[in-house]
């Protein structure tokens, strides 16, 4: 009896110190994703007041409202300004309607100073200039971008000015590619908000690693839809880069390069988007 007691006595020390050692563990990791989660939701929010139902499992999410908080940024007045503002108004008297996208370099033009100075040119040369930039899209948001704004909310511009740098192939390559399949993305949205779900219940933090572990791989693999042996190279090469040689993954095609299949997918993508462009100029030539 005494060796029995002995034993359950071990066996409860290690259980105290595993979920002692988790608890540490999931602190940092909830608090990522909590802030993540706020930051989404806010934007989700905004989104689907906006942006159809047929297209909004399209786009990511919008701007932060943090961002613009009237310091370094402009105020956004409507809810649509999160997806796309005005500098100059487009119209069919106007010499010139240019829409810009791009990701942080062409999100900047709203900053203050930046805003005024375009705004004036373009009042000053009789051209409507719409900004759509959102920091970190890439390729594929910009294709269904472009799309909604024409079909949505009758954007039609004569030049289009695509802001295009070496960052949005990592972004292409691993974070939007799950936007090229909706039923892809379904599955992805499904186990990224279980994770949120499951770090924010009442449980043994234990039981919270287990859950997050579990929802992380399975993310992962209907993120790129892959094979189990796919997914968990996939993994590896992600933790090996991030702890060993310091880079997020979406900053090693700029340090290593990208391989022929990649190539191809970035290729196609970028062919889609310029199609996209031409056929919405051409249907109001």
């Amino acid at each position: 009896m005494g060796k029995k007691i002995f034993i359950a006595i071990i066996i409860v020390f290690n259980l105290i110190l595993l979920e002692f050692a988790c608890y540490f563990l999931i602190k940092p990791i909830q608090l990522k994703y909590s802030n993540v989660e706020k930051y989404l939701n806010i934007s989700g929010n905004i989104k689907d007041k906006i942006i159809s139902k047929e297209y909004r499992s399209f786009i990511p999410y919008l701007r932060s409202k943090d961002q613009y908080d009237d310091k370094e940024y402009i105020t956004l007045i409507k809810e649509q300004d999160y997806f796309f503002n005005q500098l100059q108004s487009f119209s069919k008297k106007k010499k010139l309607n240019i829409l810009i996208q791009g990701d942080s370099w062409g999100e900047s033009l709203n900053m203050k100073d930046v805003f005024k100075t375009y705004s004036d040119v373009s009042k000053k040369n009789n051209f409507g200039l719409i900004n759509a930039s959102i920091s970190s899209y890439s390729i594929t948001p910009y294709y269904h971008q472009v799309k909604i704004l024409y079909d949505q909310f009758g954007i039609n511009p004569n030049i289009v000015i695509l802001i295009f740098d070496q960052t949005d192939i990592g972004d292409e390559l691993y974070r939007y590619n799950t936007f090229l399949n909706k039923d892809q993305n379904i599955l992805f949205e499904y186990f990224n908000n279980k994770i949120y779900t499951d770090l924010s219940i009442n449980n043994l933090n234990s039981v919270k690693i287990f859950l997050f572990l579990k929802n992380f791989y399975l993310k992962e693999k209907n993120r790129y839809n892959y094979s189990h042996f796919q997914n968990i190279n996939n993994i590896c090469k992600k933790l090996f880069f991030r702890f060993f040689i310091k880079t997020p993954i979406v900053l090693t095609p700029l340090t290593y390069g990208i391989n022929g299949e990649e190539k191809l997918l970035i290729s196609k993508v970028i062919e889609n988007y310029i199609n996209a462009v031409f056929n919405l100029s051409l249907i109001h030539i």
